[in-house]
């Protein structure tokens, strides 16, 4: 037999063994399931580096909690949806991860942390891991008491937080710290694991989507990274930061409803692919005419004065419905307490707790709402209960408001 021969019929053999003749291994019986997963994960509400900020600070969020209660993002621009769509072209890798959060009248959620590595199950004991720099060195437990339980030091983690506008009517989202130490992928040819890195973020009322056009989204390009490398951005208490994103509004359109915050990671290998990734977002149409009717309300004050009494308009508009709904159900609430027995009774009481129900919505839009009328307050009137006792309850509710 020839040399190359003879080599041929020895090496393949040994190389198909093992996948033909070999039988599939699998796990003994009673083996437990990996407890660690690899993925993205977000957390809202306090700081871990960037102290809270005093209720009479600038920037300070508090005060959105009580002026705009449950509110939804109604203006602005969405990155995420074309940093998805650019995404590819460019050759980036992302990821991405979600929040629930529910506004309170004591507070906005002041910041978001996102971190990226190998997260252990609940009830799955951990060892203690390496803090990285400009961390607080009980990083590992706070983490996990917002349900972040890493089981090693994170590939990846960022603190932002939200900055409000000194008249409470818009917010912006700025970087606090980034910390690098692995990328989310590579490529067998090019092992080198410098990464260019953006983070977009976006905030929708429950069922909507994060890609929608209508949701605005706030980016932050966080450029070179290294493995192993801190960027601080520096704790500035000051209204405006040159790294903030542009400012979103948001509305009380649907008052009182949870929201969700979605973050997405990028990470680009090629600077030069990261420029064409970052230019296929931010030249976008839809983004280019978002941001410039933002810059021209900035640098063109008759464009801003013309905006806020358009707000000023609608807020007075607002006001005059929520007054003209609080008339009617006053006088169905009159007509209520002075109805004749039987069925007209209960179809006056009827009327009035469907006119209070529409108070309470159009209430609601106003900024503050004045809380007068509770759902409760109208349950009084039973209107499966004898007449004279709904025709009562018209007349206690109609004193009640009427001051």
């Amino acid at each position: 037999m020839k040399p190359l021969a003879r080599l041929v019929s020895l090496v393949i053999p040994t190389l198909l063994l093992p996948a033909c003749g070999a039988p599939p291994q699998t796990p003994p019986p009673g083996t437990p399931a990996t407890s660690e997963f690899q993925g993205l994960q977000v957390a809202v509400g306090d700081c871990l580096v960037a102290p809270p900020r005093a209720n009479n600070e600038a920037g300070n969020t508090k005060a959105f909690g009580a002026a705009l209660i449950g509110a939804v993002i109604s203006q602005g621009v969405n990155y995420i949806g074309k940093a998805l769509t650019a995404a590819g072209a460019a050759k980036t890798w992302t990821i991405s991860g979600s929040r629930n959060i529910q506004t309170t009248s004591a507070e906005f959620p002041q910041c978001v942390t996102v971190v990226r590595g190998s997260f252990a199950a609940r009830g799955t004991t951990v060892a203690a891991w390496t803090v990285p720099s400009g961390w607080p060195g009980d990083l590992q437990q706070k983490l996990a008491t917002k349900g972040l339980n890493l089981d090693r030091s994170p590939d990846f983690i960022f603190e932002g937080e939200f900055v409000g506008s000194a008249d409470q009517s818009a917010l912006a989202f700025r970087p606090v710290i980034a910390t690098y130490a692995s990328p989310i992928g590579s490529r067998a040819i090019r092992p080198n694991e410098e990464r260019n890195a953006a983070l977009f973020l976006s905030i929708t009322a429950p069922g909507t989507k994060p890609t929608l056009e209508t949701n605005p989204s706030a980016a932050i390009v966080l450029g070179r990274l290294a493995p192993g490398s801190t960027r601080n951005f520096g704790l500035d208490s000051t209204p405006s930061s040159p790294y903030d994103s542009p400012w979103f509004s948001l509305s009380k359109t649907d008052s009182r409803k949870p929201l969700t915050v979605h973050v997405m990671l990028s990470e680009t290998q090629d600077e030069s692919a990261f420029l064409t990734f970052l230019g296929a977002v931010f030249s976008d149409p839809k983004v280019t005419a978002a941001e410039s009717a933002a810059l021209t309300q900035i640098l063109v004050p008759g464009a801003q004065k013309q905006a806020d009494l358009d707000a000023n308009s609608k807020e007075l508009g607002l006001a005059n419905d929520a007054d003209a709904k609080f008339a009617t159900a006053i006088a169905k609430l009159n007509a209520c307490k002075s109805a004749a027995d039987g069925p007209p009774t209960v179809s006056a009481g009827a009327d009035a707790r469907s006119a209070l129900r529409a108070y309470i919505v159009a209430d609601a839009l106003l900024s503050p709402p004045k809380n007068d009328v509770q759902p409760g307050m109208i349950e009084n009137i039973d209107i499966r209960a004898k007449p004279a006792a709904i025709r009562t309850a018209c007349e206690q509710l109609a004193v009640q408001l009427v001051k």
